[in-house]
Parts: structure tokens; sequence; C-alpha cells
């Protein structure tokens, strides 16, 4: 904005095409000015801009003539421009935001599904197992019956004197 300004004043009037390009660089840290800080940002610059190139007009370009009315029109379009691009930036950056908001959201939820889903499987695998264990313990109380059955008949059969009969009847009641 600095340089812009002082090549506007230090430029004879006769470079009328250097003196319009000029005016138009005054654009470039406008819309910067929103972008980077919103519509107060760009308002802000956009007014300080015009405050600048207003003495210009009066002291060179010779003030308030017919011919000269663009240039004051330039002015508002500074301010428009400038209050433009920051809205637009402001709603953009609060978009981002929402968006961003929605993802880290999503991502929660998203994380508590893979550990519901996890948990699913431990609990699936648990079930498994203790399905297994019932068979493997059914499979096992099978000989094991017989093997009661044929203790106590065996017990059974021994007088009550033998020796036998103790161990019988300890296997009996395993």
């Amino acid at each position: 904005i600095a340089a812009i300004t002082a090549g506007h004043y230090s430029l004879a009037l006769s470079h009328v095409a250097v003196h319009d390009l000029m005016q138009r660089l005054y654009y470039v840290p406008i819309v910067l000015a929103g972008f980077w800080f919103g519509v107060r940002g760009g308002t802000v610059v956009a007014i300080t801009v015009a405050a600048l190139y207003l003495p210009h007009i009066f002291m060179q370009w010779g003030g308030a003539r017919a011919d000269n009315a663009e240039k004051f029109l330039e002015l508002v379009m500074f301010v428009c421009i400038g209050a433009i691009t920051g809205l637009l930036a402001d709603r953009l950056r609060a978009a981002n935001h929402k968006l961003q908001t929605t993802y880290d959201s999503m991502r929660q939820k998203t994380d508590e599904l893979l550990q519901l889903q996890e948990e699913r499987g431990r609990v699936e695998r648990l079930a498994a197992l203790g399905e297994l264990s019932a068979e493997v313990a059914h499979e096992i109380r099978n000989p094991l019956g017989a093997i009661r059955g044929a203790a106590e008949i065996f017990r059974d059969k021994l007088p009550l004197t033998d020796p036998l009969r103790e161990f019988a009847l300890i296997l009996a009641h395993a």
C-alpha cells in the first residue's frame, strides 16, 4: 500500500496509464486483507487505501470534476471489494470449521464403531470357546461316567474285607 501510494504521489500526471494501473494494484492488498483478516480486515484496509488515495484525487487530478467521478467510484469499489472478500473469507472459515467439526464427530463415531466390532469379535470368540469347553466337558464326562459305573459294579462285587475294595470306593467317588 505504501509503495503504490508513493508511486501515485511521485509520478507525473502525464503517465495516465501507469496511474490507472497503480490504482488497480490497490485491489491486491485489499483482497489479501479480506482473505487473511475477514470482513473487518478487508474493510479497514479498503478504507485506509481510500483515505490514502483521496488526497491524490484532489491534489493531482483536480478534485470533484465530472471526468474524475470514476476515481471517486473506485474508492467506493475499494470498500465494497474489501467487505465482500472478507465476508466470503469469513463464510469459508465458518464452513471449514463446520466441516472439521463434522469430520471429528464422524471420526469419533467410527472409532467407537471399530471398538464395538472388536468387542463383538471378542465376545463371539469367548462364546465359541465356551461351547467348545462344554462339548469337551461332555465328552470327558461320558467315559468318566462309564468308569464310575464300572468301579461301582466292581466295588459291589468285592467282599468288605478285600483290600481292593478301598480302591474301588475311591474310584467310584472320584
